[in-house]
């Protein structure tokens, strides 16, 4: 095994948290406010374990852990906020925290094959332990726990259409 990981919601489910209130902070301090934005909450290994695929900067790391938070983003999200910007020195504004934005994945079509690929932010929080308590509870229903390696994810067809 080379990645494990949880999230709470999966690709090719359709599902996703819709969150409200946030603001995108650009490099040049203006504000950007979103009327309704996609979020992933994730937690650590759990990107590379569905062979995710980092298009720039890199994964979420230790330090962001014990030091707060960031967030991911996926390309679709930067074509829609962020055209002509600087993904990584930009900022989500979630509550009184400046997320950095840290890397940048892949689009995923979220809802299926056929559909558009949908903006999406990949959020973790601070301490493992609150994330986990999410995960557990929403197991049932939402929750996606994914030990496979990137091998044989290529090898099923990949969650994404890569061969």
């Amino acid at each position: 095994m080379t990645a494990a990981g949880a999230g709470i919601t999966a690709p090719l489910t359709g599902t996703s948290y819709t969150v409200t209130g946030l603001e995108l902070e650009l490099p040049s301090g203006e504000k950007r406010g979103f009327e309704r934005l996609n979020v992933q909450s994730v937690m650590p290994g759990y990107l590379e374990a569905i062979d995710m695929r980092l298009v720039r900067g890199r994964w979420f790391a230790d330090a962001d852990y014990a030091g707060g938070r960031a967030v991911l983003v996926d390309q679709a999200f930067c074509r829609k906020h962020l055209d002509g910007v600087d993904p990584l020195q930009a900022r989500v504004i979630w509550g009184r925290s400046a997320l950095p934005i840290v890397g940048i994945v892949a689009d995923v079509r979220r809802d299926g094959p056929f559909s558009a690929s949908a903006d999406t932010v990949y959020a973790m929080e601070a301490g493992h332990a609150t994330t986990l308590k999410k995960v557990l509870k929403w197991a049932d229903t939402l929750c996606t726990l994914s030990l496979t390696t990137p091998r044989q994810t290529r090898r099923s067809g990949g969650l994404y259409g890569r061969p």
